[in-house]
């Protein structure tokens, strides 16, 4: 959540996040390096008074299966 953010904005903090996740590998116990990706939703909107908020969750995590479809490793807008 990204309040009085534009949505150019949000698309770059998404993908900066997306690059910091993908750029420091999982070390794990046995040493062996694990690279994780992210895929993720943004919904960029301005909720009126009172707006369900799991609507506004609905729409950012059905781009992010958007993200998935495309890909993996990527930003994905909702169509709202």
């Amino acid at each position: 959540i990204l309040p009085d953010t534009p949505r150019e904005l949000a698309g770059v903090i998404a993908h900066r996040l997306c690059t910091a996740i993908r750029d420091q590998p999982l070390c794990l116990a046995s040493g062996e390096q694990v690279v994780l990706t992210a895929s993720i939703g943004v919904h960029v909107c301005i909720p009126v008074q009172g707006a369900c908020w799991q609507s506004l969750l609905d729409a950012a995590d059905a781009a992010m299966y958007v993200a998935k479809r495309n890909g993996r490793d990527r930003v994905a807008f909702s169509a709202g």
